[in-house]
């Protein structure tokens, strides 16, 4: 019993799952590498090409399907290299989460509750429109963080003033 020849429209649909594969892999959804698939993909790709067809149309289509799968392989290595070597983006991003993410770090919602009605106050005597309490926890987060790696400290002081008719919110290192 001899099997059929794949075809292109298979090879391409096959292509098409062991990418998705190795994008769920890369993405952290699956926790092994798809190399059954893969392998079975390249066997198909062997016995199309190694029993040519006499149409010129079909033998581009897989000879570029085989292209194609060159050019994921080399980009699926390296970054299987990447994730080895421990440069991966997204390992790297979340080790810096992880580390910028501890509690310490963390400003705690009555610390922003208390600016924000300070800074507040600080904006009705300078004769401004109150500012989001969400936008301003969200730049006070950002400015707090800049200030630690700026200066490699943990703690910092927060002081808010009304300067030139602007209400100001200074953060310094203790």
């Amino acid at each position: 019993m001899t099997s059929a020849l794949p075809s292109p429209d298979d090879l391409e649909a096959q292509l098409d799952e062991v990418r998705k594969a190795y994008e769920r892999y890369f993405a952290g959804l699956e926790r092994i590498l798809p190399q059954t698939i893969h392998d079975s993909l390249k066997a198909m790709f062997r016995q199309a090409l190694a029993n040519p067809s006499p149409n010129t149309a079909l033998r581009f289509r897989i000879n570029t399907l085989r292209a194609k799968l060159t050019t994921y392989e080399a980009h699926w290595a390296r970054i299987c290299r990447q994730i080895e070597e421990g440069t991966f983006k997204r390992d790297v991003i979340k080790a810096e989460q992880i580390a910028h993410n501890t509690p310490r770090n963390r400003l705690g919602s009555h610390v922003i509750d208390k600016l924000h009605e300070a800074y507040t106050a600080a904006q009705r005597k300078a004769g401004i429109a109150a500012v989001d309490r969400a936008a301003f926890a969200k730049a006070v987060e950002q400015q707090t963080e800049a200030v630690r790696q700026k200066y490699g400290c943990t703690s910092v002081r927060y002081n808010i003033t009304v300067k030139d008719g602007k209400a100001v919110l200074q953060i310094r290192p203790k």
